[in-house]
């Protein structure tokens, strides 16, 4: 997938790393901190992740969200 943006992510644009995601900052975020978790497989949409995968979001959610309050305390979304 060599023209996918994110199958070419610089790792320096990676904020963490899990087992099978990535979080970066937004290039172009809608509010301070906006990120993303991407895949490191290849896939078109969330439904096309496999059962490891899903499995693995609500802690990325979780943890990610905890970080993010240490950060900035007034994030509400």
């Amino acid at each position: 997938m060599s023209k996918c943006i994110f199958c070419n992510l610089i790792s320096n644009r990676i904020s963490y790393e899990y087992k099978n995601f990535y979080v970066v900052r937004d290039a172009f975020p809608v509010t301070p901190l906006h990120s993303l978790i991407i895949t490191k497989r290849h896939v078109v949409s969330y439904f096309q992740c496999n059962n490891d995968e899903l499995a693995e979001i609500p802690l990325i959610l979780d943890t990610q969200k905890t970080e993010l309050k240490l950060i900035d305390q007034n994030i509400s979304g």
